[in-house]
């Protein structure tokens, strides 16, 4: 056989000293003769285990690899007797050796061509996602039942060893590293330590961080010795499916463009194919018409090569044209092409792909309630691309296009409603007075009356003011939702299981109470997204049965028409939760805004200032404040000190106010307060083509830039997040921020707002930003 050895893929801490020796695999073979009942296994094992017994220099640590090259046939039996062939029966990736320094003795083709170059060193393309925690639970795991003789539940044992992912083209690629640790003993280097509690906590997850343990087990003084049988299974599918929904779920704070470009590259890896060009034209509907816009062709793979050749007017003509293809089709229309020179001449869409050397195209529509919310295009300059693999793996991530594209027909509502109040409604009072002195320049200057785009509207600045940033938020809100449609689920298979009970028993019957049965057991795991999708369609599917029954005379009326009711309707039973869900989301939500904006008009009677609230699972909001603003009136220490805890009683209060509805709501919600210091002043500006105020200059753009990062943020070293139930998080850059929010935090605290005591946290470094620090304290409920 040929030993390879090679770097291991990543810096992976720590690491065991190794020695190589089949020893331990004698061990764990005559353990299998001694247990095994039948005369060809055993057989076959005495087979292995003689070559073992015949060769000592095999169970004594080997230093030198090349002995094993006249081993070959040893190594073959280990690989049938524990490399397991998958259904299609075709040989998966694997490789037995040591990990540090990783030299194989044995190896697939295919494993060798995943990982190295010709080189025999690690691609490059290969970076590795290591589990650090996974991996060190795992060591601890290892000594604890080798060493020290416990019996653990191996269904708590972390399986997978590292991740790797392919970055060598547009799509990615993604594998699981999984490890045998079977053939391995472990030994101390002196004597064993005394066994710590903490360890088998760690060991089993109840220690959630390395840093906790008191004590750690000295891993750098055992030795192991053996051998590993490693496995590498593509994941290429559910990571994709992951990285779909992370880019959903963080849509609202990231560019709209960065969030197509994830959702593009991660859907190209979904489908696995590297001649494929993806494309999404999002239908927009203005007044209960579909509208065309030239900002949507630089999504659209479509559009942007019609855009080349055609004009607006005509652009919208074609848009027209296919938008009514689907509309006449109702739900559903795939259109599939893959051979668009056989179909070039149906209309300008395929004869312009055809043109540009296209050969498959589909378009897939996106609904949602009957309306279109847009089409999915995936084009390739290959004939027969398009096939029912790709299609399946669209439909399983359908659903995230449709909260994508629900997303963005939302998003352009907001600025639409937010341009009409700017533009044709009053102003907000605190800044009135700099539009009436623009307006009032206008007309002096004789501009007012002049045609649109004859002058330039006088630039709206306000200088040197005060930011304020605060942010309520309902903790876990994207679970919460999915477990409620999972609750509604459940009692929609359970009333499905009653009525099959009452209906006469038939072939047919008994197959779909054995689904039925079979999708119990797996929504009581955690279930796919796929595995979701598949549910539902399984749901639907069972109306339609259930009709076939009634008519068939094979169910009760009443019974089958009960059911097929509270299927469709979406305010039944069978979706309560997930209208309980909402319906608590919205009385939060209510309480939070009520709160917010009684507590700013109190401010506003006090000190002017300039303030913007946006909705998101919860509210946050910005203030600015200063004397720029309110010119006729000085802006003190005392005016910005009165902000400060304007702005810390405002925390206080809507969290109050939340926690005041929760015994009201159908789902209890919990809610998380957030507030940030910026040290600098900052300028705002009007921006007449968005019709709001933005922040100008180098600095004031990084305190934006921090806001959007922060919400998620952890505690430097930890696991866990900043931001938690029931507490107020301060997160500040400069020192001097700390001592001045610590005073009026004892403030608090005196008059029984706050709970005693003030955590100072140090924060993780998030992307282009270090440094940053927090302080958190507890609100007391209990006085309101």
């Amino acid at each position: 056989m040929d030993v390879l050895s090679t770097p291991f893929p990543g810096q992976v801490l720590p690491q065991l000293n190794w020695e190589l020796s089949f020893r331990p695999y004698l061990d764990f073979i005559e353990a299998q003769i001694s247990r095994s009942r039948s005369t060809t296994h055993k057989t076959y094992l005495e087979a292995i285990a003689a070559i073992l017994r015949q060769n000592p220099v095999l169970l004594e640590p080997i230093e030198d690899f090349s002995i094993l090259e006249n081993f070959s046939e040893l190594a073959e039996l280990i690989k049938l007797n524990h490399v397991q062939r998958d259904i299609r029966g075709e040989e998966p990736m694997f490789a037995i050796g040591t990990p540090f320094p990783m030299q194989l003795f044995s190896y697939s083709e295919n494993f060798r061509a995943l990982m190295l170059d010709e080189q025999n060193m690690c691609k490059s393309c290969l970076s590795c996602e290591f589990v650090d925690s996974d991996h060190l639970r795992k060591l601890y795991w290892m000594v604890l039942e080798k060493c020290y003789g416990l019996d653990l539940d191996q269904r708590l044992l972390p399986d997978t060893f590292l991740r790797l992912k392919d970055e060598g083209r547009m799509r990615r690629k993604h594998y699981r590293f999984s490890v045998n640790h079977h053939f391995v003993n472990l030994r101390h280097s002196s004597g064993l330590p005394p066994l710590q509690q903490e360890w088998i906590d760690f060991a089993l997850g109840l220690i959630r961080h390395a840093g906790d343990l008191k004590i750690p087990l000295p891993l750098e003084d055992f030795i192991a010795e053996g051998f590993m049988v490693f496995t590498i299974r593509d994941e290429t599918e559910e990571m994709s499916l992951q990285e779909l929904q992370r880019t959903i779920a963080d849509m609202h704070t990231v560019p709209e463009e960065t969030t197509f470009t994830n959702i593009k590259q991660a859907t190209l890896s979904l489908l696995g194919k590297d001649e494929v060009e993806l494309g999404i034209l999002p239908f927009i509907r203005i007044n209960k018409q579909y509208r065309y816009h030239a900002a949507y062709n630089r999504s659209s793979v479509i559009f942007e090569l019609l855009s080349r050749e055609l004009p607006e007017e005509k652009l919208s003509d074609i848009f027209h044209k296919l938008l009514n293809r689907y509309l006449e089709r109702k739900e559903g229309g795939w259109l599939i092409y893959n051979d668009l020179e056989e179909s070039a001449e149906e209309n300008e869409v395929e004869q312009l792909m055809n043109r540009y050397g296209f050969q498959s195209l589909g378009i897939f529509p996106v609904w949602h309630r009957e309306k279109l919310l847009g089409i999915l295009e995936v084009a390739s300059k290959k004939q027969q691309v398009i096939d029912t693999k790709l299609t399946r793996k669209i439909e399983q991530a359908l659903p995230l296009y449709r909260e994508f594209l629900t997303y963005q027909t939302g998003r352009l509502a907001e600025r639409m409603n937010s341009y009409i109040m700017r533009r044709y409604t009053a102003i907000q009072p605190a800044v009135q007075w700099k539009f009436n002195e623009a307006a009032w320049k206008a007309f002096a200057e004789n501009i007012v009356g002049a045609k649109d785009g004859q002058a330039a509207p006088e630039n709206i600045r306000f200088e040197n003011l005060h930011p304020f940033y605060g942010a309520v938020d309902v903790r876990n809100s994207s679970v919460e939702r999915l477990n409620a449609v999972r609750q509604d689920l459940w009692l929609q298979l359970e009333y499905l299981e009653v009525l099959l009970d009452i209906a006469e028993s038939t072939a047919d019957v008994k197959e779909m109470q054995q689904k039925v049965q079979r999708w119990q057991q797996l929504i009581n795991l955690n279930i796919t997204l796929e595995e979701e999708v598949d549910l539902r369609d399984f749901l639907e599917e069972s109306v339609s049965f259930v009709s076939t029954l009634k008519q068939g005379g094979l169910l009760p009326l009443d019974e089958a028409r009960d059911f097929e009711q509270k299927m469709k309707d979406e305010s039944s039973e069978f979706h309560s939760a997930s209208w309980g869900f909402e319906q608590s989301l919205k009385q939060v939500n209510e309480s939070l805004k009520a709160s917010l904006e009684q507590a700013e008009a109190t401010l506003q009677e006090r000190i002017p200032h300039y303030f913007e609230k946006f909705k998101t699972d919860g509210w946050e909001f910005n203030l600015y404040a200063g004397e720029s603003i309110s010119p006729w009136r000085s802006f003190s220490e005392e005016d910005a000190d009165a902000v400060c805890r304007w702005q810390l009683d405002t925390m206080i209060a809507m969290a109050n106010a939340s926690h005041a509805v929760r015994p009201k709501l159908l789902y209890p919600l919990n809610t998380t307060q957030l507030v940030f210091v910026h040290s600098n002043l900052v300028d705002i500006s009007y921006r007449s083509d968005e019709r709001r105020f933005d922040v100008e200059g180098a600095y004031s753009i990084r305190y934006e830039v921090i806001k959007k990062r922060i919400d998620k943020v952890r505690l430097l070293g930890s696991e866990e997040r900043l931001t938690q139930p029931g507490t107020i998080a301060i997160v500040y850059v400069h020192s001097r921020n700390a001592v001045y929010y610590r005073k009026q935090l004892r403030t608090l605290i005196s008059e029984g707002k706050l709970l005693p005591g003030i955590e100072m946290l140090d924060l993780e470094e998030l992307q282009g930003i270090s440094g940053l620090k927090a302080l958190r304290v507890r609100i007391n409920y209990r006085k309101l």
